[in-house]
């Protein structure tokens, strides 16, 4: 009697557990989404493929429009523009490198320096690229379109880097 009673209710129990809805898995999150599309939900990051080229075109395109300019002076201040851009990144690729080989390396106080004199050395070298820049380029263009220049390149990284970020 025992048995059977232990019986019925292990049967009870499993009828009231398939008459249950089953429990569905949420459905998935825009990051998912954007994860199962190989794509990142707030722009190109690790992981993530972009364009180079697309994205030098956009550019090249956001500044035209904002800034308004006949098309040589958009040209020659774009050319130079991703000229010391070019410069910028390769300083900047020595610097990755020679800051990851230190990291991974058991490199003593004096190596430490001799990297962190060098980092400091290519930074400035970056400010100077940057200076050069402005100053050539305001030799051909007005002041205030520079400005907005720097502002159109500022709002076009913002959009580009932030895209899907609640603010």
């Amino acid at each position: 009697m025992k048995h059977l009673k232990t019986i019925s209710l292990l049967t009870f129990g499993l009828i009231l557990l398939a008459s249950q809805p089953v429990m569905a898995q949420n459905a998935p999150t825009q990051h998912q989404e954007k994860s199962q599309r190989g794509e990142h939900p707030r722009g190109p990051h690790k992981g993530a493929r972009m364009n180079p080229q697309k994205f030098k075109a956009d550019f090249n395109a956001f500044i035209t429009r904002k800034l308004s300019l006949p098309k040589a002076d958009a040209e020659q201040l774009l050319s130079a523009y991703h000229e010391m851009r070019q410069k910028q990144h390769n300083n900047n690729s020595l610097m990755f490198r020679m800051l990851k080989n230190q990291r991974e390396s058991q490199a003593n106080e004096k190596d430490a320096q001799k990297v962190l004199n060098e980092v400091i050395k290519l930074r400035q070298q970056n400010a100077d690229l940057e200076t050069a820049f402005y100053k050539r380029m305001s030799k051909q263009i007005s002041a205030k379109t520079l400005l907005d220049f720097q502002t159109a390149e500022r709002h076009f990284f913002m959009h580009s880097f932030n895209k899907g970020e609640k603010k």
